[in-house]
């Protein structure tokens, strides 16, 4: 997916969107990377570009955008509620190499299961991924600090 909306914008840059051509191209593109004709064409047909196009809503087909991060950290944060603050999950030691974004995530996992938390979990949280002091405003503002 990648290579082909950087072949439309390679290929049309300064120019008005026309999504005629966007379609155009997609289908030579699902031709040139499908060997079998017919899977091909069913990928082809699964894209109800007038609908897309011209009616209110989503788009036809959905996308997932979850990664095996997301999933990773939701699983940390879920894994330290599990735990009730006496025990680290496996894992731990990852968020350490997550982006802010990743961080962000396992705050709102977290916040979304606030009923679940209490102050041992908080401190254990703390204890281990020392988030009150983590770099990144975004993090911080999701992180009740569990000291002064």
């Amino acid at each position: 997916m990648r290579a082909l909306i950087n072949r439309y914008i390679a290929e049309n840059k300064y120019t008005s969107i026309k999504w005629e051509v966007l379609r155009d191209l997609y289908e030579n593109f699902v031709d040139g990377a499908f060997t079998n004709k017919k899977e091909a064409q069913a990928k082809k047909a699964a894209v109800d570009w007038e609908a897309w196009i011209y009616y209110p809503g989503l788009a036809p087909v959905w996308q997932n955008f979850t990664t095996s991060e997301i999933t990773e950290a939701k699983n940390l944060a879920i894994g330290y509620i599990n735990g009730n603050g006496s025990a680290s999950p496996a894992g731990a030691s990852d968020f350490k190499s997550f982006n802010s974004n990743l961080k962000v995530i396992f705050m709102q996992t977290l916040t979304l299961r606030m009923k679940e938390m209490n102050l041992a979990i908080i401190e254990k949280i703390d204890a281990d991924l020392d988030v009150s002091h983590t770099n990144g405003s975004r993090s911080q503002k999701r992180m009740v600090p569990s000291r002064n």
